[in-house]
């Protein structure tokens, strides 16, 4: 019988933190993640874009290190190959 505990645990997310996302694509990526039932975390270290997401009632911080719990294995990382 095959063990699907390792596989629950990847499909049953508890919390999610979303690096990186930007005011030029509106904050697309935590947007597509306020349903999510769990906590949602930001990463993100530009001021103006922090207020934006405290906005939307989202928790940010600076650093993946400063977060108050593990977060899952696979974080959601918003990237543009604009981004500089």
């Amino acid at each position: 019988m095959a063990d699907f505990t390792k596989l629950s645990r990847a499909l049953k997310l508890k919390c999610v933190a979303v690096v990186g996302d930007s005011r030029r694509t509106n904050l697309e990526w935590i947007r597509g993640q306020l349903d999510f039932i769990g906590r949602l975390y930001s990463v993100q270290v530009n001021p103006e874009t922090v207020e934006d997401i405290k906005a939307l009632g989202v928790e940010n911080y600076s650093s993946l290190l400063n977060l108050p719990e593990p977060i899952a294995t696979h974080p959601v990382i918003a990237w543009s190959p604009t981004v500089s």
